[in-house]
């Protein structure tokens, strides 16, 4: 949530991790979403998810979160949680995951594709 009690545009997220959809990855590698992040980067400094993305963006780096995703999936079809190292997106950063915390966050997306 920024500043002003707007949260920040999904589609910058969304455009992040479209890294199939030339559109998207040529809109978010693009000057004005660069300015765009920094702006809501700086309006949300105690908020880390803005600064993220930005690193993200600047590193040219959203293929790496998506594989990283691809790979904590798989892991989950063998295993109930797995561990994602997300140093490359901030230094000590990681995440435990569950099948259930996946299917929660996917619910809406598969809903909305059916």
């Amino acid at each position: 949530m920024r500043d002003n009690g707007l949260p920040v545009p999904n589609h910058l997220f969304m455009d992040a991790v479209s890294i199939n959809d030339v559109n998207a990855q040529q809109h978010f590698y693009d000057a004005s979403t660069a300015e765009q992040l920094q702006r809501y980067a700086m309006e949300m400094e105690s908020e880390r998810s803005c600064a993220r993305l930005l690193r993200l963006q600047q590193e040219r780096a959203t293929w790496r979160l998506v594989a990283t995703a691809e790979r904590g999936k798989i892991e989950l079809s063998d295993r109930p949680t797995t561990g994602l190292d997300l140093n490359f997106v901030n230094p000590g950063l990681s995440l435990m995951v569950s099948r259930e915390t996946l299917q929660s966050a996917t619910e809406r997306l598969i809903e909305h594709l059916r």
